[in-house]
């Protein structure tokens, strides 16, 4: 429906987990000018990137820095309870069987065909990484 709907949306923006972790500070950039900054400054986009960066945001988890409970792991000890994980694109493809992947592959062909580019398709013979 998401996807759908766009069409009917005068001004929408698609952002990918995928384009973020390629260029983040140029994502973040075109992100700020859909919401009027005519000209981001590139220093100050940086200091945002890095900040967010996948390593700090790990960091700040850890410590507990967040300010928030539901941002903290339920236990330390596991990596696996932690919010901020991997930081992988197509990471959960270790983590799941064949079988969920196929259903999640096919669903989001058949359902989020607007936010998934043929390029992206994980798992397809000559379409992205695998």
């Amino acid at each position: 429906m998401w996807g759908d709907g766009l069409a009917g949306i005068p001004r929408a923006l698609v952002i990918r987990y995928e384009t973020l972790r390629e260029d983040t500070a140029g994502e973040l950039a075109r992100v700020l000018r859909f919401f009027g900054v005519a000209e981001p400054d590139p220093a100050r986009v940086e200091i945002a990137v890095d900040y967010c960066a996948f390593e700090n945001m790990q960091r700040l988890e850890r410590e507990r820095a967040m300010g928030v409970s539901w941002l903290r792991s339920k236990d330390a000890s596991d990596p696996n309870s932690y919010k901020i994980r991997e930081g992988k694109v197509g990471g959960h493809r270790a983590h799941l069987s064949a079988a969920d992947l196929a259903l999640i592959d096919d669903k989001l062909d058949r359902e989020f065909r607007h936010f998934r580019p043929a390029d992206l398709s994980p798992g397809r013979p000559g379409k992205g990484p695998s």
